[in-house]
């Protein structure tokens, strides 16, 4: 399920057979009128092919980007996020992140959201000069098994 396609009255109807949360986390540069994405694409295009693996189950709510380079007022404030989430009602919570994220995994296992039964986070890493077609599917591969392993064992 996409939250940026759903009514409320479409939500209602399925809200009782999800339980999973999938958030894409990014950084976006911004100098002088360029906008560098970096994996960017890549971490939305994964977290939107994972969605449609597993539709009926996860909610892909809309992404999380981060512009700035301090990377703790980041944490602070996906931490915050995270805490505000633990009352949702959701059992799983799954991020996708860009390279720069690499400090949510580490933010996960030092500060485990207390509300979720399990949390994954997924950091893409693209090899220099791999395809984007190639990245895409190897990526969205090895999330998709870490999330059915996450449902597996906290079922």
């Amino acid at each position: 399920m996409r939250w940026k396609r759903m009514n409320e009255n479409e939500w209602k109807e399925v809200a009782a057979f999800v339980d999973t949360l999938l958030i894409p986390v990014h950084s976006l540069t911004l100098r002088e009128k360029a906008v560098e994405a970096g994996d960017s694409r890549l971490v939305e295009a994964v977290a939107e092919e994972l969605e449609k693996s597993l539709t009926g189950r996860i909610l892909l709510l809309p992404s999380i980007s981060y512009i700035g380079q301090n990377p703790d007022v980041f944490k602070a404030y996906i931490s915050e996020i995270i805490r505000e989430m633990n009352q949702s009602g959701f059992y799983y919570l799954v991020l996708i992140a860009g390279p720069n994220q690499g400090f949510l995994t580490d933010l996960l296992e030092d500060e485990p959201p207390g509300g979720f039964i399990s949390t994954v986070c997924h950091v893409v890493n693209r090899s220099e000069g791999q395809p984007a077609e190639e990245a895409l599917e190897s990526e969205h591969g090895e999330l998709f098994e870490k999330v059915l392993n996450m449902w597996q064992n906290h079922s």
